[in-house]
C-alpha cells in the first residue's frame, strides 16, 4: 500500500508516556519505541532533557535521525499546534466530566485514544490506526462509557470468592494492554 508523504506524516498516533521528572525522558522514549515502533527521525526543540547522554545514546542505538527547530520559532514544530488542539480537547473532556484535576493524565490518554480512532480528511477519511496498521479499528469500547463515569468493577483481591466482591469506581478510558 503506497501512501502519500502527507498521509505518512499524518498517520502518527497520539500517545502519552508519563514521566515524574525529566530524568525519566529516556525511559519514556524507550516505552514509545517499544509500543509504537522506532521512528525514522525525531523533530525536537533542543530541550535539555532531549540533549542528554542517555537520550542521544538511544537515538544512536536505533539509528534515529535527529532534526531540530530553530530556537524561539514554535511555528517550525508542527507538534506545537497539534498539541494546542489536543490540549483543548483534554480541557473539554475534563470540564464536561467534572473529573478530579488529578486525573488529567488519564484524560489526555483517553483523548489520544479517541483521536487515534477518528477518521480524518487528510487520511482519506481513515483513522491513524488504519493507515498505520492496515486494519479498521473497533470503536465499540469507546462508545460504552464516558470518561469519569461511575462503574462497578470486580475486586480480584478477595479469596475465597465471596458475595459482594464488586466495588464502585470511575472509568478512566480503555486499558492500553
Amino acid at each position: 500500500h503506497v501512501r502519500s508523504r502527507r498521509q505518512r506524516q499524518m498517520c502518527i498516533r497520539d500517545s502519552h508516556y508519563g514521566m515524574k521528572t525529566e530524568r525519566n525522558g529516556p525511559s519514556a522514549l524507550e516505552d514509545y519505541f517499544r509500543q509504537e515502533g522506532v521512528s525514522l527521525s525525531i523533530l525536537r526543540d533542543n530541550a535539555k532533557m532531549e540533549a542528554g547522554y542517555q537520550w542521544n545514546e538511544l537515538l544512536r542505538k536505533y539509528w534515529v535521525k535527529d532534526l531540530f527547530t530553530e530556537p524561539y520559532h514554535a511555528n517550525q514544530n508542527p507538534f506545537e499546534r497539534a498539541f494546542a488542539s489536543h490540549k483543548e480537547k483534554i480541557e473539554r473532556v475534563m470540564i464536561d466530566s467534572s473529573c478530579d484535576p488529578k486525573a488529567w493524565f488519564k484524560a489526555a490518554c483517553h483523548v489520544a485514544d479517541i483521536s487515534n480512532h477518528t477518521a480524518a480528511q487528510p487520511l482519506d477519511y481513515r483513522t491513524p490506526i488504519e493507515v498505520r496498521d492496515g486494519e479498521t479499528p473497533d470503536i465499540s469500547a469507546l462508545c460504552q462509557f464516558q470518561f469519569w463515569e461511575l462503574v462497578y468493577y470486580q475486586k480480584h483481591d478477595t479469596f475465597p470468592k465471596q458475595a459482594g466482591n464488586e466495588a464502585l469506581g470511575r472509568w478512566l478510558g480503555r486499558a492500553s494492554n
